[in-house]
C-alpha cells in the first residue's frame, strides 16, 4: 500500500508545483487501486482505513469556511492517503508535513523571501512527511 501512496503524493506533488493544482481523476484513480489492494491482501475489513479519511474532511471544511487559506485540493489529497494509509497514519503523515510547511514559512519570512500572505503549495511537504513516516518505520520498526 506504500507504493500507491507514493505514487499518488509523487503524481500530485509535481501537478502542484507545477500546475498549483490537484486532478480529481487522479484521486479517483488512486482510491479505486488503494481499495483494490486492499481487497486483495484481505484488508478491508469493513470500516478499516475509513476513519483516515476524517482529517481530509477536516481540513475540507476549513478550507470552505476561510477563504481557501488550505486549497480544497490540498483537503482532498489527504483525505485519500487516510484512506490509502488509515487514519494513524496520515495523521503522522500530516503533522511532520504540517511542521516542515510552518519552518519554511517561517524561514521565507524571516529572509525576505515571502509576505504573510504567500502561499505554499502543501502537497510537496506531505510527501516529504509520509517519507519520514516511511524512514521511521523502516529503521524502527514502528507501525
Amino acid at each position: 500500500m506504500e507504493w500507491i501512496t507514493m505514487g499518488y503524493l509523487v503524481v500530485n506533488t509535481v501537478t502542484d508545483l507545477i500546475n498549483r493544482k490537484i486532478y480529481l481523476w487522479i484521486s479517483v484513480v488512486y482510491i479505486v487501486s488503494g481499495l483494490v489492494m486492499l481487497a486483495l491482501t484481505r484488508n478491508l475489513n469493513g470500516v478499516g482505513n475509513l476513519p483516515g479519511i476524517i482529517p481530509g474532511l477536516l481540513l475540507y471544511l476549513i478550507s470552505r469556511y476561510s477563504g481557501e487559506s488550505i486549497g480544497a485540493g490540498d483537503a482532498l489529497v489527504v483525505g485519500v492517503v487516510g484512506i490509502l494509509m488509515g487514519l494513524q497514519g496520515v495523521m503522522v503523515t500530516l503533522g511532520i508535513g504540517l511542521l516542515l510547511c510552518a519552518g519554511t514559512g517561517m524561514g521565507m519570512w524571516i529572509f525576505k523571501k515571502a509576505g504573510r500572505k504567500s502561499r505554499l503549495p502543501f502537497v510537496p511537504f506531505l510527501f516529504l512527511g509520509f517519507l519520514c513516516l516511511q524512514f521511521i518505520i523502516m529503521h524502527d520498526g514502528v507501525k
